[in-house]
């Protein structure tokens, strides 16, 4: 009875008060913060911070997916599913209508339901035609195989 006379009576409020009034002022003035110098970027490429839709073919599959920022050696995009590190990918941009192969740098999660993929192109993107694309990936191996296998060098 003591106990919940203290919590929820005006001792309660004071004693709620007083704890918050500390808490907020730990996280505005008392936090550490960052001294060093900003981080300055390290690119080859500048990169341009731009929005894009389009969609990846990997394993097979299509994915859609959203640009964040784009360079010309790679890519930064969110997707709904996670890609592993070394992966090949096509890549197709519908706003910019380019396309081409790039390999996974990384990727991160960014939230609930997102991933942030880095991507590394594997040459120039190229302008899209019109028509359905299908493309066939072989894995290097598994083509040297089959060269031999056919009498090529």
């Amino acid at each position: 009875m003591e106990l919940t006379r203290l919590l929820f009576g005006w001792q309660g409020a004071v004693i709620g008060e007083f704890i918050l009034t500390w808490v907020t002022i730990y996280f505005i003035f008392m936090r550490p913060r960052r001294t060093g110098a900003k981080r300055t970027d390290s690119r080859y490429y500048n990169r341009y911070h731009t929005r894009f839709k389009g969609w990846l073919g990997c394993n097979g599959k299509k994915r859609e997916i959203r640009g964040v920022d784009l360079n010309n050696a790679g890519a930064l995009i969110t997707s709904g599913v996670p890609l592993a590190p070394g992966d090949g990918v096509f890549l197709y941009i519908e706003s910019e209508r380019l396309m081409g192969w790039a390999e996974v740098r990384h990727c991160v999660r960014r939230g609930m339901f997102g991933y942030h993929v880095g991507l590394k192109f594997r040459g120039s993107l190229m302008r899209a035609t019109e028509g359905d694309w299908r493309f066939l990936q072989q894995r290097s191996d598994v083509a040297a195989k089959q060269l031999a296998a056919d009498g090529h060098r």
